[in-house]
């Protein structure tokens, strides 16, 4: 019997079964809910008229709103009226698990007897390998695992796009039309590598040692110099700390002369009060020459050696780079 004569005798009883049973699936959300009995009323409306391709995706979108087994019904059979088999048989096997999980038999054994007629008028498309495995896989823009390689996968009538990438290799597109109904077609995925690019004209840097800092580029450091100005400034220290000494010491020998013992003539004691004066101020010039000395010598010793400037750092063609 025709397909056209089974439709016209199950439409009717179907679409009343939709129409009737939509509204008794709740919603948790009644906006997306008042959206779903919108675009089902207004899908069916287009659907009776026979504005398929208008009607069919608001029924898609009522079901997406708000899933029901009779949105999924709605769809299906806006499907198969459109001839898209696949897609009619897979929306009437979907809504036959919906219809089972909401208790609703008379819609269950609905989807069940269409996608059961659906399922013997299939066309299907087998994919296979040749040479390397592509790390993604799409049919029509939809992603399709490596699992459903060789399996024979139910396709609409009419054209379809196959792509396939790998890292390395070019991309692969085919473009294949689904075979005669209840037939299977094969579609060979081979991916090539993919073809040697111009390479750009590659700059490498010559071989250089770390950036030298100012001064090790022959720039004057203050190290050095201030350095030696401390280092000299602290030998004349210890000069003038040598003098007071000698002159001290000459002092108090000289006030012996006018003591006996810690008893002493005011010349004595002139003498030994200079003497101790001396002392003390050779001390402090020892002292600071010392420490002035050691200065000096730690920073020459920590000023950066001069060397000749570095040259400018200039890139070479890769082609010369071993010359």
């Amino acid at each position: 019997m025709p397909v056209s004569t089974v439709l016209s005798r199950t439409s009717r009883g179907l679409v009343a079964l939709v129409v009737v049973t939509f509204a008794s699936t709740a919603s948790a959300d009644p906006a997306s809910r008042a959206a779903a009995e919108a675009l089902f009323a207004e899908g069916k409306r287009l659907m009776n008229e026979g504005s398929l391709e208008e009607g069919c995706p608001k029924l898609a979108e009522s079901d997406r709103l708000s899933p029901t087994s009779g949105a999924e019904l709605a769809l299906a059979y806006c499907y198969e009226k459109s001839g898209k088999t696949a897609s009619a048989w897979g929306a009437y096997r979907l809504a036959e698990g919906r219809a089972r999980t909401e208790g609703r038999r008379d819609r269950e054994v609905a989807a069940q007897e269409r996608s059961a007629a659906l399922e013997k008028r299939l066309a299907t498309l087998s994919l296979r390998i040749d040479g390397p495995a592509p790390t993604a896989l799409f049919l029509d823009g939809v992603s399709i695992e490596r699992a459903s390689v060789g399996v024979r996968l139910p396709i609409d009538p009419g054209p379809h796009k196959i792509r396939a990438t790998a890292p390395g290799m070019a991309p692969f597109e085919l473009d294949v039309r689904a075979p005669a109904e209840g037939a299977t077609a094969e579609a060979v995925v081979r991916l090539v590598p993919a073809p040697a690019e111009n390479k750009p004209h590659v700059v490498v840097a010559a071989p250089r040692s770390p950036t030298p800092s100012v001064a090790e580029a022959g720039e004057p450091s203050f190290l050095r110099p201030a350095g030696f100005t401390l280092g000299a400034l602290g030998i004349v220290a210890i000069g003038v700390s040598a003098a007071f000494g000698v002159r001290a010491g000459s002092l108090d020998s000289r006030s012996g002369d006018d003591c006996d013992g810690n008893v002493c003539g005011p010349a004595g004691r002139d003498d030994r009060l200079a003497a101790q004066s001396s002392g003390r101020i050779s001390t402090g010039f020892f002292v600071a020459g010392g420490i002035s000395l050691t200065l000096g010598i730690v920073m020459v010793l920590l000023a950066p050696k001069q060397t000749a400037p570095v040259s400018a750092y200039l890139g070479v063609p890769s082609d010369w780079a071993a010359r």
